[in-house]
């Protein structure tokens, strides 16, 4: 007795198993970054046995397809060898296709057809798939071949989006339509079937214009980065006040920038209109860094220069460092401002003293005396003076 009831039990679950098995025509949608989705037609093969006609005896594989997106150019059909699909009529909102099957197959009918739709967009700018399985578009003797047993128009709907969105990020149409996994939606047709209107849409956040906002936010940091070269002074400017000022300012719209950008929920808009700036932010951040720790680490060389026994704006002032019995040039000036000029560098162990020469166009070169600086400490040595040839 007992083992009459487990038999019937394995029976009930079996059959129970078979019923729940899905058999009806399903349409995978895989959502691309590229602005495409590519599409996945599967009609079970128990849905291809009924959908063979026979012909002078011989019977042949055949079904008409109906998809509920429109055809265009960019479509690339991908099937197995013995299948064959051709693109039949095609409208707004829908394509009629013929395959043509080994009536002998005895599996699955799949064809794929990259950039089989181009998303589109709502009025917010976000992406939008919108199918409508009425085919309001096609015509009545279109309408007619649809009854045939070997035509499909009805689909289970597998969306599978690029990304995991929030529940809140998403928009979607008709109730019936859930979600299966993170990135996956699911809409059935027996579901449907009880609706008085079949069309489906989904709204999510669009890739694209994310893209575009990466493109952008790119070259804004490039362009920043550009225009920022000319704010480069403020390495040679060592004034303590106006460097903490320019350290303390970039700091703080550095900080703000990043917290923001991190904690709003639209950050990324808000790094995209920063972007322009912040490089001149960061480069000035850099730079005040630098001078705080070059003020303590360089030694610093004023430099006079005249000619004639007046200030000379342009000649060629030059930081030589003595290495063994040999001098080498460490430091180039060529411009002077009302005479004066400072020399901030390193200093190398492998220079046992400094000196400078200076040299117009108009002049022989002049040498200072042989010094040796300190590290953090301004030296001011005489001024050299120039005389015209």
């Amino acid at each position: 007795m007992c083992k009459r009831i487990w038999i019937a039990l394995i029976i009930f679950l079996l059959i129970s198993g078979a019923s729940y098995a899905s058999s009806n025509p399903k349409i995978y949608l895989e959502v691309g970054k590229s602005g495409y989705i590519n599409s996945r037609i599967v009609i079970p093969n128990s849905s291809l046995v009924n959908h063979s006609p026979k012909e002078n005896g011989k019977i042949y594989g055949f079904s008409l397809v109906l998809l509920p997106f429109q055809s265009t150019n960019d479509w690339k059909i991908s099937s197995p060898q013995d299948i064959t699909v051709a693109p039949l009529s095609s409208n707004k909102g829908y394509t009629l296709l013929g395959i043509t099957f080994p009536a002998s197959k005895s599996d699955d009918l799949e064809i794929v057809i990259e950039k089989a739709i181009s998303i589109g967009e709502n009025r917010e700018g976000k992406a939008k798939i919108n199918l409508n399985l009425d085919y309001p578009f096609i015509t009545q003797s279109q309408r007619d071949i649809l009854e045939l047993s070997f035509s499909h128009s009805q689909w289970d709907i597998d969306i599978n989006l690029s990304a995991k969105y929030e529940d809140d990020e998403v928009s979607k149409s008709p109730s019936v339509m859930r979600r299966i996994s993170d990135t996956s939606y699911e809409v059935l047709s027996s579901d449907l079937a009880s609706l008085q209107k079949k069309e489906i849409w989904l709204v999510f956040p669009n890739a694209q214009q994310k893209a575009l906002d990466t493109a952008k936010l790119i070259l804004s940091i490039l362009i920043g980065i550009i225009t920022s070269l000319f704010q480069l002074p403020i390495i040679k400017d060592r004034k303590l006040p106006a460097v903490l000022l320019v350290f303390i300012t970039s700091l703080s719209i550095v900080g703000l920038s990043a917290y923001y950008a991190i904690y709003l929920s639209r950050g990324f808009e808000l790094a995209v209109w920063a972007a322009t700036f912040i490089p001149h932010a960061l480069i000035a951040l850099g730079g005040a860094i630098y001078v705080l720790i070059a003020r303590h680490y360089q030694a610093s060389i004023g430099v006079s220069v005249l000619l004639d026994n007046a200030p000379i704006e342009f000649c060629e002032v030059i930081l030589l460092g003595k290495k063994g019995n040999n001098w080498e040039s460490v430091e180039k000036i060529e411009r002077l401002i009302n005479g004066n000029n400072v020399f901030n560098f390193w200093l190398r162990k492998k220079y046992s003293s400094y000196k400078v020469s200076a040299k117009s166009t108009r002049s022989d070169v002049v040498e200072s005396s042989e010094f040796q600086p300190n590290k953090g400490a301004k030296q001011q040595i005489s001024p050299l003076k120039l005389v015209t040839k």
